[in-house]
């Protein structure tokens, strides 16, 4: 008997550990309509969506330093060519901001409609857009010409092609909801290489060259999910739940911030979630810079500054 019972306590499951927080909130920053935030030129730079803004912070005393006004909407942000560069949904329009003067200096018509992710690589600048008859597509940005000089077609129905984008190990990454699935394409080519089902595929991504980071921001299914770049093999961080908008790769981490209010920390050598740190809000898009994690609360109008523990 005394067998049995030892056997039946071994069996007996017991709750999972409580992760550490993984980091501490040091900041809660009031941005009406935070939709995007970057980091480049010493600052952080954070979009208003509707609002028409793009606003600039300084990190170290949490001070916006400029305020740059958008004839459209201010979705999502992107660095490269010496620049800022905002997209703007609803419509379709591609904004170009110069950081020695926190002016728009240029603006073009995406091609399509929608236009949502943006990314800049490989002397291109790359556009989601998320609306276009017979489907959705990419736009190839000259930024020397501001001319679109390809449109690559995404998505296989009418307005519900990709809406998030990056680049890394080469290629250039996109989220198509509607297909549950990230788009591989090669920039030499503007060709599709590759059609990878992810059921996640909605929200942010980030990549290196070691791994592509997937937020699952619409659908129950995984948290997050890697993508390995050498084989296009999808993997779920099994320790990762909940709706996740937001992802960011900073170091040896990837940060994921879920609609719940949890910000998880994901190492990644093992790809496990070694920390969950409880937010004020829900988390929308996510940075990391100077040290710390920028999390945009789009639902209250909130920027988090996190210090990673």
């Amino acid at each position: 008997m005394a067998v049995l019972a030892a056997l039946a306590s071994n069996n007996i499951r017991r709750p999972a550990p409580e992760l550490a927080p993984g980091g501490t909130l040091v900041a809660t920053l009031v941005h009406p309509s935070a939709h995007d935030v970057v980091a480049a030129f010493g600052s952080i730079w954070i979009s208003s969506g509707p609002g028409g803004t793009v606003a600039r912070i300084d990190p170290t005393t949490d001070f916006v330093t400029a305020v740059i006004t958008l004839p459209d909407p201010a979705t999502m942000l992107a660095v490269g060519e010496d620049s800022i560069w905002v997209t703007s949904a609803p419509g379709n329009r591609v904004s170009r901001i110069d950081p020695a003067t926190d002016r728009v200096i240029g603006s073009l018509i995406s091609g399509e409609r929608g236009a949502l992710g943006i990314t800049v690589f490989d002397g291109y600048v790359w556009v989601a857009n998320h609306n276009g008859d017979p489907t959705g597509s990419v736009a190839k940005i000259d930024p020397a010409k501001m001319q679109v000089v390809d449109l690559i077609p995404v998505g296989d129905e009418p307005d519900a092609g990709p809406t998030s984008i990056v680049s890394g190990a080469g290629s250039i990454w996109v989220g198509v909801q509607n297909i549950n699935a990230v788009v591989r394409i090669n920039p030499s080519t503007d060709t599709i290489v590759a059609t990878i089902p992810d059921r996640g595929a909605c929200r942010e991504i980030v990549a290196d060259d070691h791994g592509i980071w997937v937020a699952g921001g619409c659908v129950a299914g995984p948290g997050v999910t890697r993508i390995d770049p050498a084989t296009n093999a999808v993997t779920e961080v099994s320790n990762a739940s909940g709706n996740s908008p937001a992802i960011a790769l900073g170091g040896d981490s990837v940060w994921y911030g879920t609609t719940d209010n949890f910000l998880g920390r994901i190492n990644t050598t093992t790809h496990r979630v070694v920390g969950r740190l409880k937010l004020p809000g829900p988390a929308w898009a996510a940075t990391v810079a100077f040290g710390f994690v920028w999390i945009a609360d789009r639902e209250d109008g909130l920027l988090f500054k996190v210090k990673p523990n």
